[in-house]
């Protein structure tokens, strides 16, 4: 009966480490995602300024192509 009692103590204070190592990586695992949100938010920020300087770009390069000139009016080539 001693053993037994022994073996149960030993499974609860394993236990009890168990939940202090998840405690401990809960709390690096929050820090961490803290950090990529916001790196992420940053990084679409960024991708947005992008997608609208390609357009524009895109849209002006279009139009010397076409050889718009001016308000509508069309160059001869």
């Amino acid at each position: 009966m001693i053993s037994a009692v022994r073996t149960h103590l030993h499974h609860r204070l394993q236990i009890a480490n168990k939940r202090f190592q998840l405690g401990v990586m809960r709390g690096d695992v929050d820090h961490h995602i803290e950090f990529f949100t916001q790196r992420v938010g940053f990084i679409d920020a960024e991708l947005q300024i992008f997608v609208i300087e390609f357009v524009v770009t895109h849209a002006q390069r279009v139009a010397r192509l076409a050889g718009i000139n001016g308000i509508g009016a069309i160059a001869k080539a």
